[in-house]
C-alpha cells in the first residue's frame, strides 16, 4: 500500500502547537456552527495569502471513509518557518506583515484553521515555497484530552518532500477529490512559484451537510470576489451573485447618497478617494463613529427575496475589509419590525464597513454590542427609509391608481366628499367641533374662499385628497387626522392600532387598505354630523370606536410609563396577571425584576444596583414582591391575606433588605404592629402600596428623574397612606425633563471634543456647572444618567464611571418621550 499523502517526505523538524482543549471546545459548541462558514475560513486564509486563484474541490461523497475537502490557492506559500509561524495559536501577523499584492487581509486572529476540527480529524497542509516543498499534518484525535493531560503542546511532524514526493502526494489528493492533475496546474511549465493545499480528511459528521449550492452562494456573498481573487467550486469559477433584471434604482454612497436618512447621525460628510477608479470604493461617507462607508444601495421594482430556499439576494450585506460577516443575518440584527417586508424584499445594500473590525468577535460572525455597531445599525436603517421613500416615489408615479385620494374621489359624492364638506362649512362657522377634520384657514384666506376652494377641489380629477402620510400625532389622538388646507390624510403613527399593525401596511401595494380605513373614520364623523347627531352623540360613537381599535391592538402595543402603568391596574383582579404586572413595574422604575411565584417564595423580587459609592452598605439592596388580587371589585386585603411571617421568611431565603405588597386596597390599620415588629426587629422594612399608588409612581417616576436611591424613601413608609403621601411628594417636584435636555447637550459637546472617548461623570459635573449652573455630585449626575439610559437603552450608554450617546439629543429625547408617552 502507497504512502498516505501526509506521509510523503521526510520528517526535519517538529512543530510545536500549543492548544488546550478549552480551545476546541470553543468551536465545537458553535463557534463555527455552519459547515459552510468553517470551510470559507480556509478560503478566507488563500484570500490573505495574497492568492489571485483559488480552488475549493469536495468528493462526490462526503460520507465515503476516502472523502476530501480540498482548498489550492497560489499564495504566497510556506516554507519551514512559515508552516510553524501558521501554527501559533491566537496569534496572526497578517495586520502587520507586508503584502505584496498590496491587499488589506480580512483574518487577524491566528485561529481560522481550528475551525476545520467541526468539519475533520485531519489537516494537512503541502506547500510550495522557495523552491522547495513542505508538509505538516495535525490530527486532531491524538490532541490531549481531560483535566488530567500534563501538556497542552501537540508537535507536528514537519516533512521537506521531493518534487516527486509532492507529485505524488498532490496527485492522491486530487484524484480522491475529483480532479485531475490538469485543472489545477501545480508543477511544470505555467506553474505558479508557490501554493498550498490545505486538506481536510476523516471527515465529520458535519462535513456531510455541505451542498455545492449552498457553499457556492456563501464563498460568492462572503468573500470579494474581483478581478485579483477568483475562486473555483469543483471547477466551476464563481461570480458574484446577479441582480433582477427589474432594478429601479443603484444609488452609490457619497455619490448619489451625500446623507443618510434618520435613524443614521447627520454628521456624514463626503469622501473621494482619488486614487480609486471608477469603482465603488472611489466615493464614501465619512462620520465620526463608522469612520469611511463605501457601497450602494439597490432597489428593486419586484421582491428579490424569491427563488432557493438558502439564496440571500435582499437585505444588509455587510463586509469588513472585504469580507461578509452577515451570511446568515440579513437584518444585521436590526428588530424586523422596523424592516417592513415590503421595502426589506425589494432592497439590497452592500456596505463595507472596516471600522467594525476592531469589534468583531473571533469567528467573524458576530460584533461586540456597542456605539459602533448601534450606529452600524442606524446607519442601515437609514438606508433602508431611503429605499423605502424610493419605492414610494416610484409606486406613486407610476401606479397612481392605487392611492386612496383616487378611491376616494371616484366614490360617490353623497358618501364621501359632500358630508366632509358640510362638516367642514360648520366648523368654519363655528357650529361643529371635528375631532378628525383639521379646517384651519391658510393665512390671507378668507372662510368664504376657503369653503370656495374647497368646492372646486372637489370637482377636479385630483380631489381634496391629494396624499397621505404616517404622521406622529400622539397617543391619545384619533387614528387619522384630515388636513383640508393641505389635502393630507395624517394616519397616526403614534395610534396602538397603526403602531402595532403597520408592517402588514408597510409594502407601498398593501398599504391600500390601512388608508382606506383612516380615510373611512373620518368620512364617518362628517356623516354622523350629515344625520343630525350632536357633537356629544358623535364623539361618544367615534370614542367607543376608537376604544374598540385599542383593546384589539393592545397586546401588540410596544410597553412604556403609561401602558406599564394601565397593565397594572387592569390585572388587579387577577393573581397570576398581577404579579407579572407589578414585576413589570419595578422593572420599569429601573430594579433588575424577576418573576418567581410557586409554594414558599415571593411572588418576585428586584435588585437595585446603585454602582460603588462612599457607603457600601447602600451600594446594592433587594426587594421582595407580594401581589394580593382580589376578584371581587373594591374588596380590601386583610392581615390574614397578607402575612406577615411568610413574608419575612421570603426575605430571609432571599436575603431581601425590603418587601413591597401590592394590593387593590388595604383594610386600615392592617398589620401595622406586625411590620413594627419586624422592622426593630430584622432592621428589615415591608411597605403596603395600593396599586393605584404603584400606577402613578412608574408614570411619574420617568418625567421626576426619580432614581434607585430616591426610591429607597418608599420603604421607610409602612401603611399605604404613607405610600400615597410620598407619591403625592415626587408629584409635585419639578418635571426634570429640561434637566435631561442639558445633560444630554453637554455630554453630546463634551463628544465632539473627544469623540472617540466616553464621558467621565466627573467630567459632565463639571461641564453642566460651567455651561448651565448646573451644581450636581458625581452621584447625582450619575443618577440622571442611569435613569436616561433606562428610558433609552440603545443611545444613552451609562457605565459604571462614565457615559456615552450614540446619536443626537434631539433623539435621544424623542425616545424618551415615547417611553414616557406623556
Amino acid at each position: 500500500m502507497s504512502e498516505a499523502f501526509w506521509e510523503q517526505g521526510d520528517t526535519v523538524d517538529r512543530v510545536p502547537v500549543h492548544i488546550s482543549m478549552r480551545i476546541i471546545e470553543l468551536f465545537s459548541e458553535g463557534l463555527y456552527a455552519s459547515p459552510n462558514k468553517a470551510l470559507e475560513e480556509l478560503v478566507a486564509n488563500a484570500f490573505d495569502a495574497g492568492a489571485t486563484r483559488t480552488h475549493v474541490a469536495l468528493s462526490v461523497d462526503l460520507s465515503a471513509d476516502d472523502a476530501l475537502i480540498v482548498v489550492i490557492d497560489n499564495g504566497v506559500g510556506m516554507d519551514a518557518a512559515g508552516l510553524k509561524k501558521h501554527w501559533i495559536i491566537g496569534e496572526s501577523d497578517k495586520r502587520t506583515t507586508a503584502d505584496s499584492r498590496k491587499r488589506a487581509p480580512i483574518g487577524k486572529f491566528g485561529i481560522g484553521k481550528l475551525a476545520t476540527f467541526v468539519l475533520a480529524s485531519r489537516l494537512t497542509h503541502i506547500s510550495k515555497a522557495g523552491g522547495k516543498y513542505w508538509s505538516t499534518s495535525m490530527d486532531f484525535s491524538t490532541l490531549p484530552t481531560g483535566k488530567g493531560a500534563e501538556t497542552d503542546q501537540v508537535d507536528l511532524d514537519l516533512r521537506e518532500l521531493t518534487l516527486t514526493e509532492a507529485k505524488a502526494a498532490v496527485s492522491q489528493i486530487l484524484e480522491t477529490a475529483g480532479l485531475g492533475m490538469k485543472s489545477v496546474p501545480l508543477f511544470g511549465r505555467g506553474a505558479d512559484e508557490s501554493w498550498t493545499v490545505a486538506v481536510m480528511s476523516d471527515l465529520k459528521p458535519m462535513a456531510t451537510e455541505i451542498t455545492i449550492g449552498r457553499l457556492g452562494w456563501v464563498l460568492r456573498t462572503g468573500m470579494p470576489l474581483r478581478d485579483d481573487f477568483v475562486l473555483v467550486l469543483n471547477g466551476t469559477e464563481l461570480t458574484p451573485a446577479k441582480g433582477s433584471k427589474h432594478r429601479i434604482a443603484r444609488l452609490r454612497l457619497g455619490d448619489d447618497v451625500k446623507s443618510v436618512p434618520k435613524p443614521a447621525t447627520d454628521d456624514y460628510e463626503v469622501s473621494v478617494d482619488k486614487k480609486r477608479g471608477a469603482d465603488d470604493g472611489r466615493f464614501g461617507l465619512v462620520g465620526a463613529q463608522l469612520g469611511r462607508v463605501t457601497g450602494y444601495l439597490e432597489v428593486y421594482e419586484n421582491p428579490i427575496d424569491t427563488g432557493k430556499a438558502w439564496e440571500r439576494s435582499n437585505g444588509f450585506f455587510v463586509y469588513v475589509r472585504g469580507r461578509l460577516i452577515n451570511g446568515a443575518d440579513p437584518g444585521f440584527g436590526l428588530d424586523r419590525n422596523l424592516l417592513r417586508h415590503g421595502t426589506f424584499s425589494r432592497m439590497r445594500a452592500v456596505v463595507h464597513m472596516d471600522r467594525l473590525d476592531d469589534e468583531l468577535r473571533s469567528s467573524r460572525e458576530s460584533v461586540r454590542e456597542g456605539p459602533t455597531l448601534f450606529e452600524a445599525r442606524h446607519f442601515l436603517h437609514g438606508l433602508f427609509n431611503l429605499a423605502r421613500n424610493t419605492l414610494t416615489g416610484f409606486e406613486e408615479e407610476h401606479d397612481p391608481s392605487r392611492r386612496v385620494g383616487d378611491r376616494f374621489a371616484a366614490g360617490p359624492a353623497s358618501l364621501t366628499v359632500a358630508p366632509i364638506l358640510r362638516l367642514a362649512a360648520a366648523a368654519i362657522r363655528g357650529d361643529a367641533v371635528p375631532l378628525l377634520l383639521e379646517v384651519a384657514l391658510p393665512a390671507g384666506v378668507s372662510a368664504d374662499d376657503f369653503i370656495t376652494d374647497l368646492n372646486r377641489a372637489a370637482e377636479e380629477a385630483g380631489g381634496i385628497l391629494r396624499g397621505t402620510s404616517l404622521t406622529d400625532l400622539g397617543p391619545r389622538s384619533g387614528i387619522a387626522r384630515l388636513n383640508l388646507s393641505e389635502g393630507l390624510l395624517q394616519i397616526n403613527l403614534a395610534h396602538p392600532f397603526v403602531a402595532s399593525f403597520v408592517d402588514d401596511f408597510s409594502d407601498p401595494k398593501r398599504s391600500l387598505p390601512l388608508e382606506l380605513l383612516a380615510m373611512a373614520e373620518v368620512v364617518l364623523e362628517a356623516q354622523l354630523f350629515d344625520q343630525g347627531m350632536s357633537t356629544a352623540d358623535a364623539r361618544e360613537v367615534l370614542r367607543q370606536r376608537d376604544d374598540t381599535l385599542r383593546v384589539l391592538a393592545r397586546e401588540h402595543a410596544e410597553p412604556n410609563a403609561i401602558t406599564i402603568a394601565q397593565e397594572l391596574l387592569d390585572s388587579v383582579s387577577d393573581k397570576a396577571a398581577l404579579e407579572t404586572a407589578v414585576v413589570a413595574c419595578f422593572d420599569s422604575l429601573g430594579f433588575e425584576a424577576v418573576h418567581v411565584g410557586g409554594k414558599e417564595k415571593p411572588d418576585g423580587y428586584a435588585d437595585a444596583h446603585l454602582g460603588v459609592e462612599s457607603d457600601l452598605s447602600k451600594a446594592a439592596y433587594r426587594v421582595t414582591l407580594e401581589a394580593k388580587s382580589k376578584e371581587r371589585p373594591g374588596a380590601k386585603a386583610a392581615s390574614k391575606a397578607v402575612g406577615v411571617s411568610a413574608i419575612e421568611r421570603h426575605m430571609t431565603d432571599f436575603g431581601a433588605k425590603h418587601c413591597v405588597v401590592v394590593a387593590p386596597d388595604f383594610e386600615k390599620g392592617v398589620l401595622s404592629k406586625e411590620i413594627t415588629a419586624v422592622r426593630e426587629k430584622t432592621g428589615r422594612s415591608i411597605t403596603l402600596v395600593r396599586a393605584i399608588d404603584l400606577a402613578r409612581l412608574v408614570r411619574l417616576a420617568p418625567r421626576k428623574g426619580i432614581n434607585l436611591s430616591d426610591l429607597e424613601e418608599l420603604f421607610e413608609c409602612s401603611t399605604s397612606d404613607e405610600v400615597s403621601e410620598f407619591v403625592d411628594s415626587i408629584e409635585k417636584l419639578p418635571d426634570r425633563t429640561n434637566t435631561f435636555r442639558t445633560i444630554l447637550e453637554a455630554i453630546w459637546q463634551e463628544q465632539q471634543e473627544q469623540p472617540d472617548a466616553a464621558v467621565h461623570y466627573s467630567a459632565l459635573r463639571v461641564a453642566l456647572r460651567k455651561s448651565a449652573n448646573i451644581k450636581l455630585s458625581d452621584d447625582e449626575v450619575k443618577s440622571a444618567c442611569m435613569a436616561l439610559s433606562a428610558m433609552a437603552p440603545t443611545h444613552v450608554f451609562a457605565r459604571t464611571d462614565r457615559v456615552e450617546l450614540s446619536i443626537r439629543p434631539d433623539k435621544v429625547l424623542a425616545a424618551i418621550a415615547a417611553y414616557i408617552a406623556a
